[in-house]
């Protein structure tokens, strides 16, 4: 069994769950996907797209910090063109919530949020980190990228960085696919809530 990535058929199983509409795009590697999935959306503004590395090169954060995203963890970029709760303000705290509920539930874990945007331990180890970012077309908002990078089964001894993995949390290797649906839930449920 593949712990480090997902197959496309995988992935194409878990988005039409959620999305029906959406295309997607896997990499074995990029600068970031936050980054390219830019370009991808340029043809189809106003369908929903995920895109999927296995590794990133220069992963970030919020304003532009470092994430070390190597492989066997799960990093994404999701494109919702309709926006919904995803363009309020303080939607990255709003999402690192809603995923931190369902990791927590599905894994039987302790782990909380930490403003701005992030999932951690009790003691602070850094578990995911979430980053939303509107996109305009001159002065409208056309919709919003939602990143999100979660150490999974990687390794996580990063230089001055605090982290864990789920595999350390869990005694044992998780499966991306069980992960990438929580993840893709939890933006679905702020995708299709008009409420303000």
């Amino acid at each position: 069994m593949d712990f480090d990535f997902l197959k496309e058929e995988k992935v194409c199983e878990i988005l039409k769950t959620f999305f029906p509409s959406a295309a997607f795009k896997l990499l074995d590697e990029c600068v970031s996907t936050q980054t390219e999935i830019k370009n991808e959306i340029t043809n189809f503004p106003e369908r929903p797209f995920l895109m999927i590395a296995r590794e990133q090169s220069d992963g970030f954060g919020r304003f532009g910090r470092k994430f070390y995203s190597p492989r066997g963890g799960l990093w994404f970029s999701f494109f919702a063109p309709s926006g919904g709760r995803l363009l309020d303000e303080n939607c990255a705290i709003i999402m690192a919530e809603k995923i931190k509920n369902a990791l927590a539930g599905k894994f039987s874990l302790n782990i909380k949020t930490k403003e701005p945007n992030d999932i951690v331990t009790p003691d602070g180890r850094k578990l995911a980190g979430i980053i939303v970012a509107k996109l305009y077309s001159g002065n409208e908002c056309t919709g919003a990228v939602i990143g999100v990078g979660i150490n999974v089964n990687n390794e996580t001894y990063f230089d001055g960085v605090e982290a864990v993995s789920l595999r350390e949390l869990t005694g044992g290797a998780v499966l991306p696919g069980d992960v990438l649906q929580l993840c893709l839930q939890s933006i679905a449920s702020l995708v299709y809530d008009k409420k303000k």
